[in-house]
This record gives structure tokens, C-alpha cells and sequence, in this order.
């Protein structure tokens, strides 16, 4: 990621308005996986399973 403080304004304001582009369009991908229902049922199961091998957001070494 560039400086930030050696970025005139205006090229700090296009940074800032990229960033929220890019979040903005991730949101989109993942809201129409959602609506489409292209992610099967038994994943979201596994990703939100607690204990050995369940997924519940830690990661393994």
C-alpha cells in the first residue's frame, strides 16, 4: 500500500474512493453467491461447526 502521507489530497481522495469501490464491489460478489445460492448448504454447515476439523473461523498450522 502507498504512503499515505506523501500523497498530495487529491491523490489520498482517489485512494480513499478506490478502497471503497473495491469493498463495495466484493460486497456485490459475495451478496449474489448468497442470492444465487451457489455455496451448498453443508459448507455453511461445516464453516459455522464447532470442535476438531469443524471450520468455526481457526484456521490449523
Amino acid at each position: 500500500m502507498p504512503d499515505l502521507r506523501k500523497q498530495t489530497r487529491r491523490q489520498r481522495a482517489q485512494m480513499t474512493y478506490m478502497m471503497d469501490v473495491m469493498r463495495r464491489l466484493e460486497e456485490d460478489f459475495h451478496s449474489a453467491i448468497e442470492r444465487t445460492g451457489r455455496i451448498p448448504a453443508e459448507w455453511y454447515e461445516i464453516a459455522v461447526r464447532k470442535g476438531p476439523g469443524g471450520g468455526g473461523g481457526q484456521r490449523r498450522a
